[in-house]
């Protein structure tokens, strides 16, 4: 064969390549990146202590974080990144969420992030096509990476609108993260069972229309825990599952709560029996000015309960610790007992509502400029 026949026949193969190259490039694009918003897009709304070092995979470890959205089309999935993590029994103990769509609280889509690597979970399909509310809340403990949001092709996110104006803050155990609030997916102590926007502090936060921030964990006390850090080594934490002395700090200034409640003690009571007065209310004010210095303008309302701890000597030490705050000065500390009781048990979503009920009749008598959302199913005011 001549030799420019063979170069006319090598530019030919050479030009059909790159015509393939190029439409199988195309249909790559549109299938993986028409539909899908990273997660650092500008419509997705963060509330939460969230590990920003990588902007297109934040770390979510908290629970009550959330992300707020509005989108337009018929479905939607959401893209996290799972480490695969099972307990002894092989049982999946990765993170979950809760999915609301359109503000139906009632209805959550609940996934959990069971695989390793990065996975698309399918929360909504065959949506009427038209722009829809979106809410997604971390239930309970344990971190993930999230890595944004896939929609119908052609659609996009929008701005789901301005934030509260007041600014909410839980610092607490297990009743504060809600562990056993949601008896009908597991038992009490079970990773199905708790979510935390089921727990008194979420839904003090509808009521009341803030923005809301929840530092707690299972096991934690203020002056002995279930393991060796303690809320004043740990409170101060960017990650959840930082530890006393490791990963970074919560950077304070970010964020400054106007609200502020603290529900400690239940572990202590446990852990510890023979805790003095002077030991127990030198430790809760010493925790009080440790959230002062940060906090210098907010009224923070020291509770307790639902649990056993609130009808004995622990409720006395949270008086009189508030009480000592006042004496020295800061009168805008304010204590409140919870009066329903579960004894040993952790509360279920009803005792949840009325603790949630309590706690939000006892704001609306302080100096605060609070104004009650409508109640609705999970706002729980009505009579």
């Amino acid at each position: 064969m001549p030799s420019w026949l063979q170069d006319n026949k090598k530019s030919g193969e050479k030009m059909k390549r790159m015509r393939w190259l190029t439409v199988a490039f195309m249909m790559w694009a549109s299938v993986v990146m028409a539909g899908f918003f990273p997660a650092d897009d500008e419509n997705l709304q963060y509330t939460g202590r969230i590990d920003f070092s990588d902007k297109k995979a934040p770390v979510l470890s908290w629970p009550g974080t959330l992300i707020k959205t509005k989108f337009a089309g018929t479905s939607l999935k959401v893209k996290m990144k799972g480490d695969g993590a099972k307990d002894k029994k092989g049982k999946p103990i990765g993170p979950m969420y809760n999915v609301f769509i359109d503000g139906d609280l009632k209805n959550a889509h609940v996934f959990g992030v069971e695989q390793e690597g990065e996975h698309l979970y399918t929360v909504a399909e065959g949506l009427e096509d038209k722009t829809h509310d979106v809410l997604i809340t971390k239930r309970g403990g344990g971190k993930t990476p999230f890595l944004g949001l896939e929609l119908d092709d052609g659609a996009k996110l929008q701005d789901p609108g301005k934030r509260p104006k007041i600014k909410m803050e839980v610092f607490g155990d297990s009743i504060s993260v809600g562990l056993g609030s949601d008896r009908k997916r597991g038992g009490e102590h079970s990773r199905e069972a708790t979510d935390n926007f089921q727990a008194y502090g979420a839904i003090v936060a509808r009521n009341i229309g803030a923005e809301y921030h929840c530092t707690a964990k299972s096991g934690i006390g203020l002056i002995k825990s279930w393991w060796p850090t303690i809320m004043p080594q740990y409170y101060d934490r960017l990650c959840s599952s930082s530890l006393e002395g490791s990963g970074e700090a919560w950077n304070f200034s970010k964020w400054t709560a106007d609200l502020v409640i603290i529900n400690i003690f239940q572990n202590d009571s446990w852990t510890r029996k023979g805790t003095t007065k002077e030991e127990g209310v030198s430790a809760y004010v010493d925790f009080v000015k440790k959230i002062r210095g940060h906090y210098p303008e907010s009224r923070i309302v020291c509770v307790l309960g639902s649990m056993d701890a609130s009808k004995g000597k622990w409720a006395g030490f949270v008086k009189n610790a508030v009480q000592q705050l006042n004496d020295s000065g800061d009168k805008k500390v304010y204590s409140y007992i919870f009066k329903v009781q579960t004894g040993y048990t952790h509360p279920n979503s009803k005792v949840h509502a009325k603790m949630a009920q309590e706690l939000t009749q006892f704001l609306t008598t302080l100096d605060m400029d609070i104004t009650l959302t409508t109640p609705n199913s999970n706002s729980l005011l009505r009579k």
